[in-house]
């Protein structure tokens, strides 16, 4: 290990700064949107204060009015579940935010799931997806796509009823059309307890459309 510290040590420019133990440096993501309203998730801390035509939002149900609350979100850390709302085919700027920078917010209502990986979705009576401009229950369980997110109501929800959950911005009823994101796919393959794809499943115990099976 010894040789390793001297490496990054020569790389000092000076006593007092060392470019391998900085939290300044200057980057971005760039991302663009397939539609007007999207579900999201980054492996980044993000800034979405400076980018103009682009909100962040995460969700809440509201059991009161059997619907879904959105909140506006600025700074926002890694590993967030988010909906995004912009110009649809439009390629946004984003600054990366480092791990200690002011004013990152620690989100502690958000009931949005964060998809960084890949995630599977089984509760069917508790997962909700996007899907024209409303929450949907999951059909049947599947994949989560990376990068995307869905929304878990721990409690389920109040009056049991299939119908899409309407979603509310602001406290204000909004109409947000246009949105095709289902992200849960309905997945016939093998996985194994560690959740990697196999292609010729023989003995042993496998996850198969959500389920453990046993073949022998």
């Amino acid at each position: 290990m010894k040789d390793f510290v001297d490496i990054f040590s020569g790389l000092k420019t000076s006593e007092n700064y060392n470019p391998c133990n900085t939290t300044n440096f200057d980057s971005n993501l760039s991302l663009t949107l397939g539609k007007e309203w999207t579900t999201f998730t980054s492996a980044y801390n993000l800034d979405f204060s400076s980018v103009e035509g682009l909100t962040a939002y995460t969700a809440k149900y509201n059991e009161a009015n059997d619907a879904v609350a959105l909140t506006s979100v600025k700074k926002v850390a890694a590993h967030t579940g988010l909906i995004l709302k912009g110009e649809a085919v439009k390629t946004y700027t984003l600054p990366i935010l480092a791990s200690d920078e002011a004013g990152l917010e620690a989100v502690t209502d958000n009931q949005l799931v964060d998809c960084v990986d890949a995630v599977w979705s089984s509760s069917r009576d508790k997962d909700y997806f996007l899907s024209n401009g409303k929450f949907v229950n999951s059909k049947y369980a599947g994949w989560a796509l990376p990068g995307k997110s869905f929304l878990y109501i721990e409690g389920g929800r109040t009056n049991k009823s299939e119908s899409p959950l309407r979603v509310y911005v602001d406290n204000t009823a909004t109409a947000i059309n246009g949105i095709t994101n289902n992200p849960v796919v309905k997945d016939e393959a093998y996985y194994n307890l560690q959740g990697v794809k196999v292609q010729r499943p023989q003995h042993g115990v496998f996850i198969h459309n959500g389920k453990k099976v046993v073949l022998k």
